[in-house]
């Protein structure tokens, strides 16, 4: 049996606010003062792990930042989520 729908939203948020905090605004971002969004459609699996199922961004090395990124996170005390989308803006300061 799944999780009741609350609980899954709760738990999505949970891991969208852990994946954004894991992901500080590289340098070339702050150097190139471009302001992006990548837009990624990801899920987590049952040992954690978040999968990447379709990403977008104007700017392709930053693209390939967040890629880089998620393959390297892992998420603790998790049960499987379905997908979501998660939005990741760089702001330059």
């Amino acid at each position: 049996a799944s999780a009741p729908a609350h609980a899954q939203k709760a738990a999505k948020e949970n891991v969208r606010r852990e994946i954004i905090r894991s992901i500080s605004c590289p340098d070339f971002v702050t150097e190139n003062n471009e302001a992006n969004d990548v837009k990624a459609l990801v899920s987590v699996d049952e040992s954690g792990h978040i999968n990447l199922h379709e990403i977008n961004s104007a700017n392709p090395e930053l693209k390939s930042y967040v890629i880089k990124t998620l393959k390297e996170m892992k998420m603790k005390d998790t049960t499987p989520i379905g997908k979501f989308v998660l939005v990741v803006k760089f702001r330059v300061a």
